[in-house]
């Protein structure tokens, strides 16, 4: 349960960061 979770945050990171890239 605990890796899930952590799988899930970090791909929710990362595709956060990718919007931020893209906003410039």
């Amino acid at each position: 349960m605990r890796i899930t979770y952590d799988k899930m945050a970090d791909a929710a990171y990362i595709q956060l960061m990718e919007v931020d890239n893209r906003r410039g």
